[in-house]
């Protein structure tokens, strides 16, 4: 669950956003299609200009102005209250 080997055991194993993006900075970090950058810890050494996919789950973000971290910006498109969840859509650029 926490390190799936592929992209199709993440989704198969649950709710995951999946963020495509370009290793840079000696794998140290990707740019997503958006152009936003995150930091990375890649699991083994990446060629920077590998295409790769950033496998993130729902319960490992968090909404707002955060200070340390990633940080992605965007654009609240819905919201939906479950009682003791809710699940945010965000656009963040592609």
């Amino acid at each position: 669950y926490e390190t799936p080997a592929t992209a199709f055991v993440a989704d198969f194993l649950g709710k995951a956003n999946m963020l495509a993006g370009t290793v840079s900075r000696s794998g140290q970090a990707v740019v997503l299609g958006t152009g936003q950058t995150i930091s990375v810890a890649c699991p083994r050494p990446l060629a920077d200009g590998s295409k790769v996919t950033v496998v993130v789950r729902p319960q490992k973000f968090s909404l707002g102005a955060g200070t340390s971290g990633n940080r992605l910006t965007g654009r609240v498109v819905s919201a939906s209250y479950l009682g003791g969840s809710a699940i945010y859509e965000i656009d963040i650029g592609g």
